[in-house]
């Protein structure tokens, strides 16, 4: 979603059935290309409208998802005040505040943001497959 408008939305693409252009059959072939890593295989003369929908919901899925992880590190950050109990002590809260931040530092470190585009290549593989197919 961009703008909290989905990009299948904003190509109009899907309600006109135009024909496709080349330039159009090239970048949609290096966007799946670049979300399978070469797992896919297809040339830009397969690309048709199916293989573009799927690809612009495999890219909404990534958006929302990444979205969902990112409010969920700042929920923790704004939440974490709330988590010092009277009866904590000190060395004790110390201790569980620098281990809710080395976690979210290893987070961001290791791109748990991957999950998500690891979570939409599988779900929508043998359907782009498929389309590539023009079965």
């Amino acid at each position: 979603m961009i703008h909290g408008e989905s990009i299948q939305r904003r190509n109009q693409r899907f309600i006109a059935d135009e024909p496709l252009d080349s330039i159009d059959r090239d970048n949609y072939h290096k966007l799946t290309q670049w979300i399978w890593g070469g797992v896919v295989r297809s040339s830009p003369d397969q690309i048709n409208n199916e293989c573009i929908n799927i690809v612009n919901i495999v890219l909404d899925n990534v958006i929302e998802c990444s979205k969902r992880l990112a409010m969920t590190e700042e929920l923790i950050e704004e939440i974490f005040p709330l988590f010092k109990p009277i009866k904590m002590t000190k060395k004790i809260y110390r201790l569980f505040k620098e281990l809710i931040q080395e976690w979210i530092e290893a987070s961001r470190d290791e791109n748990v943001y991957q999950v998500c585009l690891d979570t939409a290549k599988l779900k929508w593989r043998s359907p782009i497959e498929i389309a590539l197919s023009d079965l």
